[in-house]
């Protein structure tokens, strides 16, 4: 082993994975999302809710009916918890798409389409208002 493989070297490959991993969680996050605008809308069939409730169900303690499952989902319903959660997951879906062609271009100072803000000429414009 040379000292020569031991140098730190800049790093080509990496922000260009970061970026495909960010657009790809993009995509899961946006299909949980659309999942959840779905159960805000139209809810799950017996079938589904039977299938959802096995696991629990196997385990000790008393099990949980489909009625008791709809009751929940009723009041969740109600008070727009799927609504909520599928309006945030689709806004984080869109931020993640955003953000990953910036990693595409990254450099040794940082990503290519973030601005460089001059702080300095900020404050001393807040500071003169």
């Amino acid at each position: 082993m040379s000292p020569s493989d031991l140098e730190i070297r800049p790093d080509e490959k990496g922000p260009r994975n970061l970026a495909v991993i960010l657009f790809l969680s993009s995509i899961i996050v946006a299909g949980m999302g659309w999942q959840d605008w779905q159960l805000h809308n139209d809810g799950l069939s017996d079938e589904q809710i039977e299938t959802f409730l096995a696991t629990p169900n196997s385990q000790p303690g008393e099990p949980t009916t489909v009625e008791q499952y709809r009751a929940f989902e009723a009041d969740v319903r109600d008070n727009n918890g799927y609504l909520l959660r599928g309006v945030s997951l689709m806004l984080a879906s869109v931020c993640l798409f955003v953000g990953a062609p910036c990693f595409t271009g990254c450099s040794a100072t940082g990503p290519v389409c973030v601005p460089s803000v001059p702080w300095s000429a900020l404050w001393a414009a807040w500071s003169a208002a």
